[in-house]
């Protein structure tokens, strides 16, 4: 949870219960929330007890609601209700809650406590650890961003009938446990795992998709991928499949059948059709005589029985999908339709390359067909868009339409013939195109899942093609060959495509294979900066990463998932993780997935600078820390990895703790084991006849065919495990839509034919950064034990090994977890050994009850990780002697944001020990750096003062080891008393932040759960203050003070403070306490008795009177704090300079010096560190926040593409001149529209086309982006980013005072006709004439004048503000004139200066806590 105060409210309140049978003591603490949201329920009845704490998400209206309610339903039995009468209950409170309408959400985490008659055992039904809650929290998220749910059990029994909460208001999601849903017979078809989808208001069912053709090789492979991706898939075709569909309903159907389409398409809400007649027919049309049909085999059938059937059965499976409501139509188009002829010479495009705007012209009955089939769908979409329309009517999401045109479908078994020769007779160009048949099946899927928001619109066509042409010839070779062809573009290279892919890619997400580069996608590049050195010694600097981005960053950059590859993938191999929904979900994470080096993407052997000692995973590490700094990412929501992926998660986790939030580390250590060692050592020596590396480099000394098999028979004995063949589990997989038919066939097709493709210089280059991936070996971080660098550790970190893994053994994993300090320990109980981590890699088709289970397992605690809270609520049974009792159910209850789980309690019942405690936390108690053998000891240590302050301790403890979330703990002893009690009790917290409207109102709050006013507690925490003071005194921890004055007034407590010597050689416990009773003003006067009416009312009139502060207050902030501000707002600055709080040079531009000299300043500084993340800033301009004049130093900050703050020493940085606006003249429209299409950052609009030629000044320019900032005078009275590139500097260009006018002068007066009628920005008003005339002094850029007497206290509209920090303000009864930026105040800033005595008071009160906190802060010196 995120920090929302300034400082915690550590207010308390304390409860306590006691019946014959048990005792029971909480604690509640607000800490950083804004307010408190947990509740707690004690129940005790004569035989046995019932004690929960619920987490309220949204507010406290659900958790006290669900308090409330099972407090009344609990006293009301007799005896405990068994397992369903709990899941009932829970069911029926949650439906309470839901009809209160309110926005807000709990979780729960409690225990049915029964002892036996004689009280010598305990039974305890602790809630288990099944993720679910109570009531909702409003939906902000759109519904595709709903999340996939596990699939039933056949054994479970669905609790009620779904469709219940149907009727629910629109706006609102509701995801339903399938577990209790009912679902129908049809919408469980056999084998299906279904993906759910939401319509707003309406609850979540399984997605049901018919596929045409299934019996075909295509439909039979898109099919198979579906039921893996757990859809409910209806499979149809008029013919049976030559094998079983796993996982799919198959229904036998043609298409012409009317009344067969109907029924298939009932049974579905979206469908994909493949099936039809797949290719031309043998009869050209009428005229064309001598075809040339080389290179494609033709149907037998006549034309134009061809085009009735497709057509026919296109059009009745279409209406079909119509009436019944489908949501998205897939069509198997084809290119053909854009022009394939019997007759070559017939193709004539209108221009090259194809694209999807190029109209259809279609030469033949087939594509005639497929064009036919795309303007049916088309006619239909139409149709349906009027008032009158059932969608319209019923606010059903509209149908839409995708068509695919592919052309020469490359089989995998084919694809190692390519290139072909060319043909000895000409073929049409369209023939020139290929793709392979996975991305055929993958372009499929992802059209399916496209977004109706993301589609330009409801009838959607793309081009699926390769990058190159299958032919052996370069495209221009090929365009001399055909004579008709006279477009090929000048421009066009290699093996080009005459088809563009370009838009498949762009709103697909597509990347395309290549036989010419097997693992092409391209992806984007970051170079090692200069100065990189490896942890072996040799240089890095010529290394690069090779990434790809998925998702968007959100603003603050914080929402970043980081995915290194494992061993021998690459990143298009891992995005089947990736996408809206999906374990990545990239709808609310930008994913990057970065190339392991050596892996043929990224720097690998072959390629130029490759160090020949190899790399290691630390150096993987930290070039990507030097990639995310040139991002601007400073922190990781995650790092998602698996096998060697996992190795570098963990790395990253211990070398760079503070970057990193969540760890989720499948099947990889961060140490490697000697086993693990024997396995690597194997595998190089099947490699080792086919490489040779020395100090020359890594060269390939054979074909490496043999190597490779041995190397791929090596890895089938390791990568499954012996259980694996010896329960012959390859049985229950496939591959290509084949399954596997013996052991063998496993081993030649799943592993031979894995690496049969691989370079055996990349496979060693990354065995050796294997080898060397011990995190004891890190850069920096050597002489350590592992233990050591574990617990650097800070991040939330889930190891999910798998237990019959091979050689990332998972007890070896088991023992690094109990080294991090915030670890779950979650094996995956699977037969797949190290494969049963990467569960989806493409291609590889499983039957979906074997590795589905392990893909939903990781999907389920991936999405745990990080939805919910940092921490878990949980169930604990500890001992006497503070040890913890294994075997209890951590109940992790957190509800997703934006979803409801309707709550399904699964109750765990284990014996304990009378002697036994239990202990229940909320969530925010393991946020923090506390794991749950230290809650359970620590709660044992605390048990002899009392259960109650024993759980204040937890809490106490919880923030400070970091939490920021609310804090809740119950501790129930098995013990009871005699004398039953209930108590409830506030410990008033500090209230050092008098002025903070939030921080009011939350410690009001906890006063209030206490049956407590505002002003009471603030009254009861001025007593304690007093009374601890006094306390100190008495005892000898404060110095005696000297002055005559009476010894037990707040005078006498407040004197060391202002003293400053003695302030400063005070405990600081003493002088927080008395800064804090400064606060009070003196506090009530002494006459007034304690705890009376009088007195209290004086604490409420006080209060009322406290000013409470709705601005930043630069006068009341840290210096950092200060420095941050007015970095982020410059109208500050004058301000706080004149007051002395910053020094005159803050914000001042620099550039940093090179990386050589850089490293060498740093070096040699007694204070700061070299890291090498300082190379990222080399020749980087930045401002100066302060400087340090006692080391030289001073802390500069950056934007942009870096974005940090660090300390640097002050001869590295170069002054950087604030150059003056310039007059720019824009370039024509087609070379301006060229130089923004090749700009990576801006696109190309009609607004900027307009400001084509026009004139404007240059306000800013960033030039390591190419961009510079032009404001346009009347009439386009505009601001725009433009290439650099694209500007021409026009002969003497003016200073601040110049106008547009082509032609003008730039006279004094030229600005008004400028900027006087120009759009105002804000309004502010003129400051004192001796703050004016000072600030326009110190301009370089601005000289006063005597007019400016007559500005002071005016009002005026700024309408240009300017980088050298000058803005021109129209005054208020006045012209324009430029002034400097900083001293412009905004009317509501407006505040009387104080003045005389109360003002010196004033200023000295608020510096000498300044200077305090600047010389007890050290600064941390590192980057």
């Amino acid at each position: 949870m995120g920090q929302s105060l300034p400082k915690p409210v550590m207010s308390v309140v304390l409860e306590t219960d006691a019946g014959p049978l048990f005792r029971m003591g909480s604690a509640e603490m607000n800490g950083y929330r804004p307010s408190m949201e947990d509740a707690h329920v004690a129940v005790m009845r004569d035989s046995w007890g019932f004690f929960g704490v619920f987490d309220g998400h949204g507010g406290q209206q659900c958790s006290s609601f669900v308090a409330r309610r099972l407090t009344e339903e609990l006293s009301k039995m007799e005896q405990p209700p068994d397992d369903e009468g709990v899941k009932q209950l829970m069911m029926r409170i949650d439906t309470e809650f839901l009809e209160t309408k309110q926005a807000s959400g709990s979780t729960g985490t409690f225990a049915f406590v029964i002892p036996s008659e004689d009280r010598k055992s305990i039974q305890l039904r602790a809630r288990s650890a099944r993720r679910g809650g109570l009531g909702q929290v409003e939906s902000q998220a759109s519904p595709t961003e709903s999340l996939p749910l596990k699939p039933p059990l056949e054994s479970e029994t669905a609790m009620h009938q779904g469709g219940k909460h149907a009727g629910r208001q629109a706006g609102r999601i509701d995801t339903i446990d399938q577990r209790a849903t009912g679902l129908s017979d049809r919408e469980h078809t056999t084998g299906a795992h279904p993906t759910t989808f939401t319509v707003a208001g309406a609850t979540q069912v399984p997605m049901a998709v018919l596929v045409t053709g299934a019996s075909g090789r295509l439909g039979r492979q898109i099919a198979q991928r579906l039921a893996q991706q757990g859809y409910a898939v209806i499979g149809t075709d008029r013919v049976e499949p030559t094998e079983p569909l796993k996982g799919v309903e198959f229904v036998k159907a043609d298409l012409c059948d009317g009344e067969k389409m109907r029924f298939v398409a009932s049974k579905a809400k979206s469908t994909i059709h493949v099936g039809a007649i797949p290719g031309p027919s043998q009869s050209p049309p009428v005229g064309v005589e001598d075809p040339q049909t080389s290179g494609i085999g033709l149907e037998t059938c006549e034309g134009i029985d061809l085009l009735k059937e497709n057509l026919m059965g296109t059009a009745l499976l279409f209406e079909a999908c119509a009436a019944h409501g489908h949501r998205r139509v897939v069509f198997s188009s084809s290119l053909f339709s854009m022009g394939w002829s019997h007759d070559p010479g017939a193709f004539r495009p209108r221009y090259l390359p194809l694209d999807e705007e190029h109209p259809p012209e279609a030469l033949e009955h087939y594509g005639l067909s497929k064009v036919f089939g795309e303007e049916f769908s088309a006619m239909l979409t139409r149709a349906n868009s009027g008032p009158r329309s059932k969608r319209a009517r019923t606010g059903v999401e509209a149908l839409s339409f995708i068509h695919l045109r592919f052309s020469n479908i490359i089989k995998e078994e084919k694809w190692k013939e390519l290139p072909l020769p060319y043909p000895e007779q000409d073929v049409t160009p369209l023939m020139w195109a290929y793709c392979h048949e996975h991305d055929v099946v993958e372009a499929h899927l992802k059209a399916l899942e496209l977004p109706a928001e993301r589609m330009a619109s409801r009838c959607e066509r793309f081009l699926i093609v390769a990058d190159d042409v299958r032919f052996n010839l370069p495209s221009a070779e090929l365009a001399k060959r055909y004579e008709a062809l006279s477009l090929v573009p000048s421009t066009m290279k290699g093996y080009e495509s005459l088809v563009s892919n370009k838009k498949a890619k762009q709103q697909l997400g597509m990347s395309f294979r290549s036989f010419r580069a097997p693992t092409a996608k391209p992806g984007r590049s970051f170079h090692a900066p200069k100065g990189f050195s490896l942890k072996c010694g040799e240089s890095g600097e010529q290394l690069k990463l090779v990434y790809e981005m998925y998702g968007q960053l959100d603003e603050e950059k914080a929402n970043c998932i980081l995915h290194p590859t494992s061993f021998d993938a690459t990143h298009p191999e891992l995005e089947f993780n990736v996408g809206p929904g999906k374990t990545l979900d990239t709808n609310k994470y930008c994913v990057i997935i970065v190339n392991l080096l050596g892996n043929g993407m990224s720097s690998s052997p072959g390629d130029e600078g490759f160090p020949c000692q190899g790399t290691s995973i630390c150096d993987n590490v930290r070039l990507q820390a030097l990639l995310l700094d040139s991002l601007g990412i400073t922190k990781l929501a995650m790092i998602y990895g698996y096998s060697m992926g996992a190795m570098q998660a963990l790395h990253w986790a211990a070398m760079f703790p503070d970057r990193v939030q969540r760890v989720a580390a499948v099947c990889g250590s961060a140490a490697v084991s000697d086993f693990n060692v024997v396995f690597l050592d194997s595998l190089e020596a099947a490699l080792a006849p086919d490489c040779q590396v020395d100090e020359f480099g890594w060269k390939l000394k054979g074909t490496g065919h043999l190597s490779l098999k041995t190397f791929a028979r090596i890895y089938a004995g390791w990568g499954v495990p012996r259980q694996f063949y010896q329960k012959e589990v390859w049985r229950t997989s496939s591959r290509d839509g084949q399954v596997f038919q013996s052991r063998e066939d496993f081993v030649r097709r799943s592993y031979d034919g894995g690496f049969a493709n691989g370079n055996p210089l990349h496979l060693l280059a990354q065995l050796r950064t294997w080898r060397a991936g011990d995190l004891r070996r890190a850069h920096g971080l050597e002489g350590q034990s592992l233990e050591q660098l574990l617990q650097r550790i800070t991040a939330r970190v889930y190891l999910m090994p798998c237990t019959t893994d091979s050689y990332f053994n998972a007890e070896d994993i088991e023992g690094e977890g109990r080294c991090i300090a915030r670890c779950r320990f979650a094996p995956i109980a699977s037969l797949w050994g190290h494969r049963a981590g990467d569960p989806h890699r493409p291609g590889q088709e499983v039957l979906p009850v074997i590795l589905q289970a392990d893909a939903e397992f990781l999907r389920r605690h991936v999405h745990e990780l990080l939805v919910g809270n940092i921490g878990d609520s949980r169930v604990l049974l500890g001992k006497a002697d503070g040890s913890i009792v294994e075997g209890v159910p951590t109940a992790s209850c957190k509800i997703a944001e934006f979803f409801h789980f309707r709550v399904e309690p699964e109750l765990t019942t284990m014996t304990c020990d009378p002697t036994d405690f239990l202990v229940l936390v909320c969530d925010g108690i393991s946020e923090g750096n506390f794991p749950n053998r230290e809650v359970v000891k620590l709660a044992a240590e605390e048990l002899g003062n009392s259960l109650a302050q024993a759980a204040k301790s937890v809490c106490q403890r919880a923030l400070d080891r970091g939490s920021m979330d609310n804090l809740s703990c119950m501790l129930v002893s098995f013990q009871g008393s005699e004398k039953a009690e209930r108590t409830k009790e506030l410990l008033p917290g500090p209230f050092d932040e008098p002025t903070h409207g939030t921080f009011r109102k939350a410690y009001a709050g906890m006063a209030e759960r206490a049956g407590l006013s505002f002003e009471a507690a603030v009254e009861r925490r001025f007593d304690q203050l007093e009374a601890e003071l006094t306390r100190l005194k008495e005892n000898g921890d404060a110095k005696k003070e000297n002055g005559k004055v009476p010894e037990n007034s707040v005078t006498s407590l407040l004197w060391p403070v202002r003293n400053a010597e003695n302030a400063r050689e005070e405990e600081v416990p003493v002088r927080e306490l008395r800064l804090e009773l400064q606060n009070f003003e003196g506090g009530p006067p002494q006459e007034l008795q304690r705890g009376s009416a009088e007195r209290t009312a004086w604490f409420k009139e006080w209060l009322d009177g406290t000013q409470v502060q709705r601005v930043p207050d630069p006068a009341n902030m840290t210096k950092e704090e200060l420095l941050n501000m007015v970095e982020e707002d410059p109208q500050l600055l004058a301000m706080a300079q004149a007051q002395g709080l910053v020094g005159p040079r803050a914000l001042r531009r620099v550039r940093i010096v090179d990386s050589e000299q850089l490293r060498v300043a740093v070096e040699a500084h007694e204070v700061i560190q070299w890291d090498d993340r300082l190379l990222s800033i080399c020749g980087q301009v930045g401002k100066v926040l302060q400087d340090d004049p006692s080391d030289n130093t001073a802390q500069v900050k950056f934007r942009g593409k870096v974005s940090a703050s660090v300390w640097l020493p002050s001869n590295c940085l170069i002054e950087e001149e604030v150059s003056p606006p310039r007059k720019v003249q824009v370039a024509p429209l087609e070379e301006l529209q060229k130089a923004v299409e090749e700009h990576p950052m801006i696109p190309w609009n009609d607004v900027l086309a307009q400001t084509a030629d026009q004139i404007g000044v240059a306000l800013k320019e960033e030039g390591e982006f190419g961009l510079t900032e032009v404001y346009f005078h009347d009439p386009l009275r505009l601001r725009r980013w433009l290439p650099t590139k694209a500007l021409q500097e026009l002969e003497g260009a003016p200073d601040l005072e110049f106008s547009l006018e082509e032609g003008e002068s730039g006279s004094e007066d030229s600005d008004e006709v400028m900027l006087q009628e120009a759009e105002a920005l804000r309004t502010v008003v003129l400051p004192s004439l001796e703050l004016l005339k000072t600030a326009v002094e110190a301009s370089q850029n601005l000289t006063w004048e005597d007019f400016m007497s007559n500005l002071p206290g005016r009002k005026a509209e700024v309408v240009l503000d300017h980088e050298s920090g000058s803005s021109c303000c129209r005054v208020e009864d006045g012209g324009l004139c430029w002034l400097p930026t900083s001293i412009l105040q905004e009317p509501a800033a407006e505040v009387a200066a104080p003045s005389g005595e109360a003002a010196t008071a004033e200023a000295g009160e608020a510096t000498a806590p300044e200077a305090e906190v600047e010389s007890s802060a050290k600064r941390q010196r590192t980057s």
